[in-house]
């Protein structure tokens, strides 16, 4: 028995299994049946360690592309295939929120994540941001959004709704001598664009993913 793997019960078993089956008579039939007996037994160990073998192979398969893409990957892209796609997801939520914020009623609630992307994303697409006249940071502290605390964090505010968010755009577009409704376009657009890039990241993230699996387990195979 291989300690901690085998189970004395299991190779009674199949030994006694196996003897059954071929009914020996005689002590060399037994001797061989008993041969038959361990030589699958081991045919089994085989098996079982090229299983093993492979699915310890496939599972270190991400944390190796994690490693090889901190020195091509673009930290913001994410490094690790799981964050690769939670970008994925987090770009559709942020696209699918800038294109459904229109049509809220001022009245309607908004939480604070959601209204911090919104702002944030209309600050990130301000033409001086994005030709880097200006910093991001800088310019928030600039803009005082009435209702909310010069000194709040727009993450940190509690009791966003959409007509705050809209007085906050126009406050963003003031300070950046844009239209407000040019403004949340822009920065929808940006974020669709954002979205089909982090999908086409992961494409080919996986496809990459895909294909070493299935070398490793062609190499897994041939030792």
């Amino acid at each position: 028995m291989v300690p901690g793997v085998e189970k004395a019960e299991d190779w009674e078993e199949s030994r006694n299994g196996m003897l059954e089956d071929l009914s020996p008579l005689g002590s060399l039939e037994l001797a061989l049946a008993e041969r038959v007996a361990v030589l699958a037994w081991r045919l089994h160990r085989v098996t079982r360690y090229e299983t093993e073998a492979i699915a310890i192979s496939q599972e270190k398969i991400e944390h190796e592309v994690a490693q090889d893409r901190k020195y091509s990957a673009n930290v913001s892209e994410g490094i690790h295939p799981d964050d690769v796609r939670g970008n994925v997801k987090y770009t559709a939520a942020r696209h699918r929120l800038l294109k459904r914020y229109p049509k809220l009623e001022d009245e309607k609630k908004l939480d604070t994540t959601d209204a911090d992307n919104i702002l944030r994303s209309a600050l990130y697409s301000a033409d001086v941001v994005d030709d880097g006249e200006a910093d991001p940071e800088e310019l928030q502290d600039r803009v005082s959004i009435p209702g909310v605390p010069d000194d709040a964090q727009w993450e940190d505010f509690e009791g966003w709704t959409a007509g705050m968010v809209r007085a906050g755009l126009e406050a963003i577009a003031n300070a950046t001598n844009e239209d407000p409704e040019v403004l949340l376009e822009v920065a929808t657009e940006d974020a669709r664009r954002e979205a089909l890039r982090a999908k086409h990241r992961a494409e080919q993230l996986e496809r990459e993913i895909e294909f070493r699996r299935r070398r490793c387990l062609l190499s897994d195979v041939g030792r």
